[in-house]
C-alpha cells in the first residue's frame, strides 16, 4: 500500500498517522463514527483545511489569482472532493460536456468548507477523554457546513475553461494567423480525453518550464522554448498560450518516447515519425478533432523553428546531431501540407457539424419566447424596484446585470468581449443617432478593425440609465470603472462575462436542446441578414468586426435544401419528354399575342409566385450595382424597375432586321464600369484620376500596406473622391500597379 500518502487521524483523542486512512477508520466504528460515513470522513481527512486549489496565474501582467473553490462530487457513491470537478466527471464518471447530466451535477456541486465538515460526521461520543469532547462544537448541533452556497458569480467563474470556451477562434483574417490561433475544436476535444493536463499545465509546470536546473535534455529543450514565445520573434505569446504551446509539444514527445531523455525522436524516419505514430492513427480512428490534431502540429513548428533557429546560445543548449537539424529544417515547410492533409481528410467530419448547426440554428421565436421566461421577468422587477428607489439585494443586482447584458448582447449580436471591457467612460460618452444610443469599445478581439460597437434602442437606454445612476453604485468596488461588475464589485475575470449569457438561455429554458452562446446569436443573425437582407451584408460585418471571409466560413450556415430543391424543378423540366422543341422565332410569335394584349392593358396571368421570383431576380441585380442598390430597400421601387425591365423585354425585336443601329442609352448607366460591382470586360481608368493618384505616390518606392492606403484615402480629399467613385479594393489593384510600373 506504498501509494497511500499518511494522513493524520483528525478523530478527537486518535491522531494516529495512517498510511491507508479509510482501513483505520473502521476501528473507530460504532465509537465516533457511522460505517456509512467512512469513506466522506477520509476524503475530509485527505482534503484538509484548503478550501481552494493552488493559485493560478491569469492575464497578460501574469499576475497570481487564488485558486479555484474545491468542491464535493455530487455523483452518488463518489466521496471525492476536487478543485477540477468537470475533468473529474468525464475522466472518472464518463459524463459528456453536452449532457444534461453534466451541467446538472455541475450546478448541483456543493463547496468544501474545509475541514470542520467532520464535525457533522461525529455523531457518538467517544469513549476516550479529551477536552475537545466538551467544547461547544460538539455539544450542540451544527449546520452542515456544505449548505452554504457561493454567489452564483463564483460558480460560473469555477467553470472557466470548463464548458465550450469563446467559439470565435476561427476567425482570424489570414491563413497565417489562423494558424497562430489555438482551434476551439481542439480544446473542447482536449478535455475529455487529456482534461487533467489542462491544470497541471497552467499551475505546476510553468515553474517547471522556468526552471534554471534541468533533469534532462528535453527538459531544458521545453524550457528554453518556454522562453523563446515570449520573444517578439515568436509573437510576443501569452503566458496561456506559451503553456498550451510547450505543453503539446511535450506530450507529442512523451507518447512518442516515454522514457526518452531528448528530443531526437522527432527527427526518426525521416522527420515522419509525429505523422505515422501520432496523428495518422488518430487521424483514421477519429479519437481526436481535425482541429486538435492542427493545433499540435501547429505546435511542433513553432518548436522546430526555435530549434533550427539561432535565437539561443547553442553552447548553452545540449548538443544535436547535424542530420537531426536538417531534418527539422526539412519538416517546418511540409508541416503546414500536413495540417492541409488533415482538413481535406476531415471535411464529411466538418459538413456534418456545419449541417448540424443548421439544424439547430436559433430562431426569432426563440428570442421572442426569452422575454416570457422567469429570468427575464425577474430582471425586468429588480430594475423596476431599484427604479423606484429600492435597494437591491445581490440576487436581484445579478437578475438586473444579466438581463442587462443579454439584451445588449442581442441588439448588436456582439461577442462577450466588448461586454467584458466596458467601462462607465464609454457609456457616458455614447452618443444618439435616429433613436438609437451606440457605445463604441475600444478594446476587443478584433481591435484591429476598429471599436466594437454596442447599441442601445429606447427601452434598453432606460433600463442602463437606471442600472448605472441607482444598481451599480450600490455594488461597484472603489477604483472599478468597468461598466458591468460582479457581486463582489470587481471586473469580470477574462474570458468569464461569456458564461452569464448562456446561464440566462438555459434557466429561460429556451432551446434546452442546446448551449446557447453569443455565437449562436452571431450565427443567426448572419444567417437571417444574408436570406433576408443580402444587400446589407457588408455592414452587418462591419458591426460584428469580422471580415466577409470569416462571415462565410465561421459564421454563416445556409444549407443547399432550397438550392438543391429549385434545380430539381428546372432540371425536371428541361430533361421532360413532353417539352417540344421549338425555334426562338416560333417561341417569339407565340409569345407576341400575349404581350399585345399586355399593351392593351389586360391583366397578366402570370401566378403571385412567379411574379414574386422575378422581384426577387430583379432585386438581387439591383443589389449588385452602386446606383441600384439604394433602392433594393423599397418594395415599390424594387416594383418599378420590375416593370421597366418587362417594358424592355416587350420592346425588344423579334427580327434581325429590326435590330437598332446605336445601343439603348439606358446601357450606358446600367452597365457602367464604374458604378458596377460585377463586370466581366476591363474597366479603364480616367486620365485625371490617374495621374493625380501618381503625384500622390511618386514618394513612395514601393507599395504602403493596406491599413496605410485605407487611411490616405479617407484623409486626402482628392484621393477620397477617386475612392468613393472606384473603390478601395480597385483604388488598392492601381496603386500596386503604379509602383510596378515605377520600379521597372
Amino acid at each position: 500500500r506504498s501509494h497511500h500518502s499518511k494522513v493524520r487521524c483528525r478523530i478527537p483523542g486518535c491522531g494516529m498517522i495512517a498510511g491507508d486512512i479509510k482501513r483505520h477508520l473502521k476501528v473507530h466504528v460504532g465509537k465516533q463514527i457511522e460505517e456509512e460515513d467512512v469513506p466522506r470522513a477520509a476524503a475530509i481527512m485527505k482534503a484538509g483545511k484548503a478550501t481552494r486549489g493552488p493559485r493560478q496565474v491569469r492575464g497578460k501582467k501574469e499576475v497570481e489569482t487564488p485558486g479555484r473553490l474545491r468542491k464535493w462530487c455530487p455523483v452518488d457513491g463518489c466521496n471525492t472532493i476536487t478543485s477540477y470537478l468537470s475533468q473529474h466527471l468525464v475522466k472518472a464518471h464518463r459524463l459528456k460536456s453536452s449532457h444534461t447530466q453534466y451541467r446538472v451535477h455541475l450546478k448541483e456541486a456543493e463547496r468544501y468548507t474545509g475541514i470542520q465538515e467532520l464535525d457533522c460526521l461525529l455523531t457518538l461520543p467517544s469513549k476516550a477523554p479529551s477536552s475537545k469532547l466538551t467544547s461547544p462544537s460538539f455539544l450542540t448541533a451544527q449546520p452542515n457546513p456544505r449548505e452554504h452556497k457561493t454567489n452564483e458569480d463564483e460558480e460560473i467563474e469555477e467553470t472557466q475553461g470548463i464548458e465550450e470556451t469563446q467559439e470565435e477562434e476561427e476567425e482570424e483574417e489570414e491563413e497565417e494567423e489562423e494558424e497562430e490561433e489555438w482551434h476551439p475544436e481542439g480544446e473542447v476535444e482536449e478535455s475529455d480525453e487529456d482534461s487533467e493536463d489542462a491544470p497541471t499545465i497552467k499551475i505546476r509546470k510553468e515553474e517547471y518550464y522556468s526552471a534554471t536546473k534541468f533533469t534532462s535534455y528535453r527538459h531544458q529543450w521545453l524550457s528554453g522554448f518556454f522562453k523563446y514565445l515570449k520573444s517578439p520573434s515568436a509573437g510576443y505569446k501569452k503566458l496561456e498560450n506559451r503553456l498550451q504551446h510547450v505543453g503539446q509539444v511535450e506530450k507529442l514527445l512523451e507518447t512518442l518516447d516515454p522514457n526518452g531523455k531528448d528530443i531526437t525522436i522527432l527527427g526518426e524516419e525521416f522527420g515522419d515519425i509525429v505523422w505515422n505514430k501520432w496523428v495518422s492513427p488518430h487521424l483514421s480512428e477519429g479519437t481526436k478533432a481535425p482541429g486538435t490534431l492542427a493545433s499540435y502540429l501547429t505546435s511542433l513548428e513553432k518548436f522546430f523553428v526555435f530549434v533550427t533557429s539561432d535565437k539561443y546560445q547553442r553552447k548553452e543548449m545540449p548538443p544535436l546531431h547535424g542530420n537531426d537539424l536538417d531534418v527539422f529544417k526539412g519538416t517546418i515547410n511540409t508541416l503546414k501540407g500536413w495540417r492541409v492533409t488533415i482538413d481535406n481528410e476531415t471535411q464529411d467530419v466538418q459538413h456534418r457539424t456545419h449541417l448540424r448547426e443548421c439544424d439547430t440554428l436559433l430562431t426569432e421565436t426563440d428570442i421572442n419566447l426569452l422575454s416570457q421566461s422567469k429570468p427575464y421577468i425577474d430582471g425586468m422587477k429588480a430594475i423596476t424596484q431599484a427604479k423606484a428607489g429600492k435597494r437591491l439585494s445581490i440576487q436581484q443586482f445579478t437578475n438586473a446585470r444579466d438581463l442587462l447584458l443579454v439584451k445588449l448582447a442581442l441588439l448588436v449580436a456582439s461577442r462577450p468581449a466588448p461586454l467584458e471591457n466596458a467601462l462607465l467612460e464609454d457609456y457616458q460618452k455614447a452618443q444618439e443617432k435616429d433613436g438609437n444610443r451606440v457605445m463604441l469599445i475600444p478594446k476587443h478581439k478584433r481591435s484591429r478593425e476598429g471599436p466594437a460597437p454596442l447599441g442601445m434602442d429606447k427601452e434598453v437606454q432606460d433600463l442602463m440609465e437606471v442600472y448605472v445612476n441607482k444598481i451599480r453604485p450600490h455594488f461597484v468596488a472603489k477604483d472599478v470603472k468597468h461598466l458591468f461588475v460582479k457581486s463582489d464589485g470587481q471586473s469580470f475575470n477574462r474570458n468569464t462575462i461569456g458564461k452569464r449569457f448562456s446561464a440566462f438561455f438555459e434557466k429561460s429554458g429556451v432551446r434546452t436542446d442546446r448551449r446557447v452562446s453569443q455565437t449562436a446569436v452571431r450565427k443567426f443573425v448572419t444567417t437571417a441578414a444574408r436570406r433576408h437582407a443580402p444587400e446589407e451584408m457588408s455592414n452587418i460585418q462591419r458591426v460584428l468586426c469580422h471580415s466577409e471571409r470569416s462571415s462565410r466560413n465561421s459564421y454563416l450556415r445556409l444549407d443547399l435544401t432550397e438550392t438543391a430543391s429549385h434545380a430539381m424543378n428546372i432540371i425536371k423540366k428541361v430533361t421532360s419528354s413532353e417539352t417540344e422543341t421549338k425555334t426562338k422565332k416560333e417561341t417569339l410569335a407565340e409569345e407576341l399575342p400575349e404581350k399585345q394584349i399586355k399593351k392593351g392593358g389586360e391583366e397578366s396571368d402570370q401566378s403571385a409566385d412567379r411574379e414574386k421570383q422575378q422581384m426577387m431576380a430583379v432585386r438581387n441585380k439591383m443589389s449588385t450595382t452602386l446606383i441600384l442598390r439604394k433602392m433594393t430597400t423599397s418594395i415599390s421601387k424594387v416594383k418599378q424597375v420590375t416593370n421597366f425591365v418587362n417594358y424592355l423585354v416587350s420592346k425588344r425585336p423579334f427580327e434581325v432586321e429590326g435590330l437598332p443601329t446605336q445601343a439603348i442609352e439606358v446601357e450606358e448607366w446600367l452597365d457602367d464600369q464604374s458604378s458596377s460591382l460585377k463586370s466581366d470586360q476591363r474597366m479603364h481608368w480616367d486620365q485625371r484620376d490617374t495621374q493625380a493618384m501618381e503625384r500622390e505616390f511618386r514618394r513612395f518606392r514601393k507599395c504602403p500596406p493596406k491599413q496605410q492606403l485605407r487611411q490616405m484615402f479617407t484623409v486626402n480629399a482628392r484621393l477620397a473622391a477617386i475612392c468613393k467613385k472606384e473603390g478601395f479594393s480597385r483604388c488598392y489593384e492601381k496603386v500596386k500597379s503604379i509602383m510596378r510600373k515605377k520600379n521597372k
